[in-house]
């Protein structure tokens, strides 16, 4: 972990929605079953993240990542907020990217690192506290 923070302070944010080509696919939490499913949607990469239990569907949040004027957006839809919260593409590599946003509660950044071609690394966090998920790919 400590190499791809490296790596990434290195890197410029990224101003193209090509650079999340990564991202696409359908990753299953190791921990806790759920599922973070990402695909390009036009100008846009489209995240939702949610559990199945039977035939069952629930979607807990919902993620886009959006590019204009050479900048890169990052915006949350969650239930425990009355809007969507954006957070701005602050650092980007081949492989991973980090969002802020100062003014949130919690988290303040999102961060996701791609470790091999079927394990993502995602953390969230304010400075004091972080929240950290591994996902294995499933499609």
């Amino acid at each position: 972990m400590k190499n791809w923070i490296c790596l990434l302070l290195l890197a410029a944010p990224a101003t193209d929605i090509s650079s999340f080509h990564w991202l696409a696919g359908t990753w299953k939490n190791v921990k806790t079953g759920e599922f973070e499913e990402w695909k390009r949607v036009g100008n846009e990469w489209k995240g939702r993240s949610y559990t199945v239990a039977g035939k069952d569907t629930t979607v807990s949040e919902k993620l886009t990542i959006r590019c204009k004027s050479g900048a890169c957006t990052f915006v949350a839809e969650v239930g425990e907020n009355a809007a969507p919260v954006p957070f701005k593409v602050v650092q980007a590599a081949a492989t991973g990217f980090r969002v802020e946003n100062p003014e949130h509660d919690f988290p303040k950044y999102v961060a996701y690192s791609l470790e091999s071609p079927k394990n993502l690394y995602a953390e969230i966090g304010d400075g004091k506290k972080k929240v950290s998920y591994r996902f294995e790919k499933v499609r």
